[in-house]
């Protein structure tokens, strides 16, 4: 009977964030009737596509022990560096973006790879550099855009599915796929856990360490291209603080901010919350004002409870080694 109530407990513990889902849907259809409506859940999913994008790239580079906090600044100038190409038809466009997003990358890689810069110093100055660049660029204006076929790739949709949803599902499988059965995937966890250990075993902590940076970058090129195709605008000021929420989602969804730990199913677990508790704050009418600070509190209470659950399993782990 203890082996039984242990496996469900287990079962409980490690399906938390599912049971949270479920539990936020049934208090909101019972709040709200309209929430449980296919139309309903295809906004939350619309809304949250953008982030869960965005997401996949940064827990990608939480795993193994980074992050970065230009990945906002970087969705904004991949914007206006496409709208900006625009007359230069729409392959030079899309190519120019995605390739001045991800040189964003390659740049955050290099200063903290080869200039032994902190991750965070790194990161806050590239997110500075490039929404001033950006503001530069399109003076400080919106950039309305010039091809109407771009508009499609935010706006249309593929066998009754929006296109942005498609994006989505071909970047978290590409992303499970690496993480699980790859080399560079399997790289990313253990240079993360242990980062002299990775290197002893003859992994090239540097260079790998560059490419996550690189890829985070690429996802949230992707993203800029995604929403700005959506609005049919361009502007260096899209996605303000949406770095913390990728972080927080990434975490919540149980990827460790001290690296070595996570993925994408709980990556698009810890999104989807989010989403259902931003549509919670329209459902019970919070206060515009309100509601940064109550991102602010579900974010913050994303970290504690990462840094408290680390902390336990380090001591559990201590124990056992010392039996």
């Amino acid at each position: 009977m203890k082996d039984i109530i242990k496996k469900i407990g287990s079962f409980i513990t490690n399906q938390r964030l599912l049971f949270m889902i479920i539990f936020l849907v049934i208090v909101l259809t019972i709040a709200d009737r309209s929430f449980f409506t296919f139309r309903s859940l295809t906004s939350i999913i619309d809304h949250i596509n953008i982030n869960a994008i965005m997401a996949a790239g940064m827990t990608v580079l939480l795993i193994s022990g980074s992050f970065d906090l230009s990945v906002g600044a970087v969705m904004a100038f991949t914007g206006v560096i496409t709208f900006l190409l625009q007359p230069y038809g729409l392959f030079v466009s899309i190519a120019g973006g995605l390739l001045a997003g991800t040189a964003v990358g390659a740049l955050n890689g290099l200063l903290v790879v080869k200039g032994k810069i902190n991750a965070f110093i790194v990161t806050l100055g590239s997110m500075i550099i490039f929404r001033g660049l950006g503001l530069g660029l399109s003076n400080s204006t919106p950039i309305k855009g010039r091809i109407e076929s771009f508009s499609k790739l935010g706006q249309g949709s593929f066998l009754g599915v929006p296109n942005p949803v498609w994006v989505l599902i071909i970047v978290y499988v590409a992303v499970w796929y690496i993480l699980k059965y790859t080399k560079f995937g399997r790289n990313d966890y253990a240079i993360g856990g242990n980062t002299l250990s990775a290197s002893l075993a003859g992994i090239n902590v540097d260079l790998n360490t560059f490419f996550y940076f690189v890829f985070t970058s690429f996802t949230a090129a992707i993203a800029g291209l995604i929403y700005c195709s959506r609005v049919n605008t361009a502007s260096a000021v899209f996605g303000p603080g949406i770095e913390l929420y990728v972080i927080a989602a990434a975490v919540l969804g149980g990827t460790s901010l001290f690296g070595g730990k996570g993925g994408v199913i709980g990556t698009i677990q810890g999104v989807v919350i989010l989403g259902i508790v931003e549509r919670a704050m329209v459902i019970f009418n919070v206060d515009t004002n309100y509601q940064l600070l109550v991102r602010g509190l579900v974010i913050l209470a994303v970290v504690v409870t990462d840094t408290l659950v680390t902390r336990r399993q380090e001591r559990q782990l201590l124990r056992e080694v010392m039996k």
